[in-house]
């Protein structure tokens, strides 16, 4: 036990330290503190020390009175918002220098006067992924939250969506779906013929894989087979279901060359 409590004690430590270095980045987060992980891996990182309060219905928020920051979260404990006191010492990626006495005139110089809130609502929040609670004219809380921009919200680093976990590459699509199916499911996989699970899955598990493993709206498993030249989420999921049912049966699963067939 003592050694757990040193290694928190270290990981948090470390996380102070790094935390003066670090930018917020508008519509994501600070470092792996962002939007899409879990409360889990806020206390991880953040530790036990802090206060929860209830919000709208199931939601609710975690307070890090120390850490000067705090976190809503939805009825999935995950992290929607992140809140930044302005005592950080912090600097956002678009260059706006964090302190005490921020003003709506700071904000401007940096991010421009097409915010899409006014003044007397106390706030000032831009579609990037970034919004400014006003009071007397001086910033007294920074949010982070998802951006509104014509392309979409960036998805490609979240842990979660909807409440459900993004493989982060092929072998961890493997993981999942094992959670996912029962034994009798995987047994039925197996015995099928790679093509006839392949194609009579598309609009079932394969649909399922689309729609919630992000592949529609640029997740992190998207973007680990954008990275090797693959982007169309048909051919991703279909990739994964004849993956899958290669390592069910013991074959060699030849990603290069699967993709190769769909270039």
């Amino acid at each position: 036990m003592d050694k757990i409590i040193g290694i928190s004690f270290l990981l948090i430590s470390s996380f102070n330290i790094a935390l003066s270095q670090s930018i917020i980045k508008e519509g994501k987060g600070i470092d792996s503190l962002t939007l899409g992980i879990k409360e889990s891996k806020v206390k991880a990182i953040l530790g036990e020390n802090f206060n929860r309060k209830s919000a709208y219905e199931n939601d609710y928020i975690l307070e890090y009175p120390e850490k000067q920051m705090s976190f809503a979260f939805d009825n999935d404990s995950i992290v929607y918002e992140i809140v930044i006191e302005p005592t950080l010492s912090l600097n956002t990626s678009k260059g706006l220098k964090i302190k005490q006495g921020l003003t709506v005139k700071d904000i401007e110089t940096v991010y421009g006067n097409d915010w899409w809130t006014t003044k007397e609502n106390g706030e000032v929040g831009y579609d990037i992924g970034i919004r400014f609670e006003i009071k007397n004219d001086k910033v007294y809380q920074i949010v982070i939250e998802e951006s509104d921009l014509d392309e979409g919200n960036d998805y490609s680093f979240y842990e979660y969506i909807d409440g459900i976990y993004i493989p982060k590459n092929l072998n961890q699509c493997f993981e999942q779906l094992n959670l996912m199916l029962d034994p009798k499911q995987i047994k039925e996989i197996k015995t099928k013929s790679e093509e006839e699970f392949s194609v009579g899955s598309h609009f079932g598990l394969g649909m399922w894989i689309r729609n919630n493993w992000g592949l529609w709206q640029g997740s992190r498993l998207y973007h680990f087979f954008k990275v090797k030249g693959i982007s169309h989420p048909d051919n991703i999921s279909g990739i994964i279901l004849t993956s899958y049912h290669r390592k069910l049966n013991g074959t060699e699963i030849q990603l290069e060359k699967q993709i190769k067939k769909y270039q």
